[in-house]
């Protein structure tokens, strides 16, 4: 999230802040004052099991209740279903709740899945269709259709007015889906990442804040969370540094020689992202889902869940290889373990790669040297592409059987040959 946007002199309203004054101050002596911010616990309290049951219980309540609220609509309601932890609490929850309200009519929920060949990688319909059977809400899926994608595109850009970082196509279709039907509000699980430590990148932080003692025990079990090693062994490489040289010189050593910040205290982090790069996604779902008149409610970011979970400290956040622990805890005996103690991240993935490699290169290169900016530095689109198209195969099938392998009975030996080979197919080709 910055202030600057795509268009000269234009500049984005600080959220959380009010203007007060007369039309010629805004001209002159516009100032925009803050009404509300997060305030993290920044402490390092040890993990106590009680207190975790204690903090579960006070977040089922919370989301429970956001989400009984943002029920309240003259029209119908649905849910978009990644097949994550998230949005399947969503679900869980409104489900539960419209049978407390003896609604008889089946929950709509809204997917997009990708099962063609070449894609299957981002695909989760295997976790969608569970959640589906397990509560018997009816499953709406579409699948983005690839010779649809370059017109698809032009159509979000105009309505996002700024260009995203990536294609945002899964979303996209989501809700294209929903305007199909007679659903026009839905219950979205956007937000809990950024609150509950959901993203590999924070283990870096988790990891780094750590006492020495702790920080070695929850780094062995934070490998076994799929694509973590690197991270890991990064954590450990910061904390043992903080631990040698103070936290200071650790942040002061990462400014100057990496250009950038460095938290090491995870709450902080959360923090941050939650009043920074979560307003860019929140800014996302809101033009998607409004470019077909579709109202997106989002409960994780109701302001009481919100300031509860900045209060909670870290510890209850990332807890034995496990992101989200708290949340986990909430709803587990709740929803399907295939879907709470998933250890896999996707996060609405998008076969990009597969796109804009293949049969869509050609669109792909064109629009790309169509820019002034890459022709102000004289960059070859064509050999980059032909480079990261050679590498992306083998870095794919690497991928699919590292993934795969955990839906079938294997020796610890197996899981680590194929993440090993999983990891130097990345390295290759980043």
């Amino acid at each position: 999230y910055i202030k600057e946007t795509a268009f000269e002199n234009i500049f984005r309203f600080d959220f959380s802040s009010y203007f007060e004054g007369s039309l010629e101050d805004i001209f002159e002596n516009f100032e925009q004052n803050k009404f509300w911010e997060i305030k993290p616990n920044l402490s390092h309290e040890k993990f106590d099991e009680e207190k975790a049951k204690e903090y579960a219980k006070q977040y089922y309540e919370l989301l429970e209740d956001a989400v009984r609220i943002r029920l309240r609509a003259d029209v119908k309601v649905g849910s978009a279903l990644s097949g994550g932890l998230d949005s399947s609490s969503i679900v869980y929850l409104v489900n539960k709740l419209l049978k407390e309200q003896d609604k008889e009519e089946l929950q709509e929920t809204f997917s997009s899945v990708y099962k063609s060949d070449g894609t299957q990688e981002c695909d989760e319909s295997y976790f969608i269709d569970i959640m589906a059977l397990k509560l018997g809400v009816h499953s709406n899926q579409i699948e983005p259709k690839e010779d649809e994608i370059p017109s698809q595109i032009e159509k979000m850009i105009w309505h996002l007015e700024n260009p995203p970082d990536n294609s945002l196509m899964s979303s996209w279709h989501t809700f294209k889906l929903v305007a199909s039907t007679d659903v026009k509000v839905t219950l979205d699980g956007q937000g809990a990442d950024e609150q509950l430590g959901g993203y590999l990148p924070y283990l870096l932080n988790y990891i780094s804040s750590l006492s020495i003692v702790d920080m070695f025990s929850q780094a062995k079990k934070c490998l076994q969370i799929p694509n973590s090693s690197k991270y890991v062994f990064v954590g450990l490489c910061l904390g043992i540094y903080r631990v040698l040289f103070g936290e200071k010189f650790l942040k002061f050593t990462i400014k100057n020689i990496f250009k950038r910040d460095f938290e090491t205290n995870l709450n902080k982090k959360l923090g941050i992202d939650t009043m920074g790069s979560l307003i860019t996604l929140i800014h996302y779902a809101d033009h998607t889902s409004m470019a077909f008149s579709i109202e997106s409610r989002m409960p994780f970011m109701d302001y009481r869940l919100v300031e509860f979970l900045a209060s909670v400290p870290a510890c209850y956040k990332m807890r034995d290889g496990w992101t989200k622990y708290l949340a986990r805890l909430a709803f587990d005996g709740k929803l399907p373990d295939e879907i709470n103690w998933r250890k896999d991240k996707m996060g609405w993935p998008i076969p990009e790669n597969y796109w804009f490699r293949g049969n869509l290169k050609e669109w792909f290169i064109k629009q790309i040297k169509s820019s002034k900016l890459v022709d102000r530095y004289n960059i070859d689109i064509e050999e980059q592409l032909e480079v990261t198209q050679r590498l992306n195969k083998p870095l794919n099938e690497a991928y699919n059987r590292y993934d795969s392998i955990g839906y079938r009975e294997h020796t610890a030996e197996e899981e680590k040959q194929a993440e090993k080979e999983y990891e130097r197919c990345k390295a290759e080709y980043e």
